[in-house]
């Protein structure tokens, strides 16, 4: 599934979502024009609606983030079986991502990306780029997707859907419930 497709998806989701929240405001309406409730019975009736439509949004919320995060981990792995599947290459894989663990800055990263692209050490190039990508630090995705023109429109891809997944607010909105 492409990015466009995922997209596609999401918005479907969030366009539910709206229609959730719509829907919840059409009954409140209703139940508030119902003159034959009383101001409890019209509370009581609200409550019901107002947890039915929290609990529809927390369910589209939760199938967004599994969309998104299904499709990283797609694409994670078409950057990973590069890498090889003999044991040496796990083992240098996994050395190289724990190497990578220890960077805190963007430029440090940076710098030993450039070291393993010299010397052709694509294990640790790797293992930066996904080190990059979950910090959101952009020079590291940049260095790494110039260098690796063919895997540029994953690299892409991966960055718009990890940026996607720390805007949490920006996600949220689209599932917020105000209502009581």
């Amino acid at each position: 599934m492409s990015v466009e497709i995922l997209s596609s998806q999401v918005d479907s989701i969030r366009a539910e979502a709206a229609r959730t929240s719509a829907s919840y405001t059409s009954q409140a309406r209703s139940i508030d024009a119902d003159t034959s409730l009383s101001a409890e019975g019209k509370a009581a009736a609200k409550v019901e609606v107002n947890a039915n439509a929290k609990e529809q949004l927390k369910a589209l919320r939760q199938k967004e983030n599994d969309a998104i995060n299904m499709k990283v981990r797609d694409l994670e792995k078409q950057l990973d079986s590069k890498m090889g599947s003999t044991a040496s290459d796990i083992i240098a894989f996994r050395d190289a991502q724990d190497r990578a663990e220890r960077f805190e800055k963007p430029e440090d990263a940076v710098r030993a990306l450039e070291r393993a692209i010299r010397t052709d050490d694509t294990a640790l190039a790797h293992a930066i780029f996904r080190r990059g990508i979950e910090s959101g630090w952009r020079d590291v995705i940049a260095t790494f997707g110039n260098e690796y023109p063919d895997k540029k429109p994953i690299v892409g891809d991966l960055a718009y859907l990890r940026e996607a997944q720390t805007n949490t607010l920006g996600r949220g909105m689209n599932y917020m419930w105000i209502a009581q």
